[in-house]
């Protein structure tokens, strides 16, 4: 869990402890709603994901300098509403549809249905890098199904 979702929970509870008896709260189902599913921001996959795994190869003048990530304003110039250059059929990341966006499918290793990447998994396991966590990969998913803001 990020320190930003952790955080937003802990508000939240603390928020809810103080609401007396709870007649205030209404029904409760919007604050179920955000303690199980915060918003993921670009500035937490920035921080948790392309900043500290992606640029290890995606920085200007690095091995994969085509698409750099090594900020927000970087990560989003080159991902968001960009055709990919190895499927060019499919945008990098295609606002609020992970599916269709090559970036999840490279993180997964294949698209939704099975299809296939070219090239690597990201990060490559030939540069001696782990796959993302499910979390990481929840996180790059929800941003985008939430419009992949900035």
């Amino acid at each position: 869990m990020t320190a930003r979702r952790m955080a937003t929970l802990l508000v939240l509870v603390i928020a809810a402890g103080c609401a007396g008896d709870g007649s205030q709260l209404g029904s409760g189902d919007m604050l179920d709603e955000m303690m199980e599913s915060p918003q993921v921001t670009l500035a937490d996959i920035q921080q948790d994901v392309f900043g500290a795994i992606c640029i290890n190869c995606h920085v200007t003048g690095g091995t994969a300098d085509f698409m750099v990530l090594d900020s927000e304003r970087a990560s989003l110039a080159s991902l968001v509403n960009v055709v990919s250059l190895e499927m060019p059929g499919l945008l990098r990341v295609a606002p609020e549809d992970p599916d269709q966006s090559y970036l999840v499918w490279k993180v997964e290793g294949q698209g939704p249905n099975g299809e296939a990447i070219l090239g690597e998994r990201m990060p490559p396991a030939s540069a001696g890098e782990a796959p993302l966590t499910a979390e990481q990969i929840a996180d790059i998913r929800s941003w985008i199904l939430d419009g992949a803001l900035p």
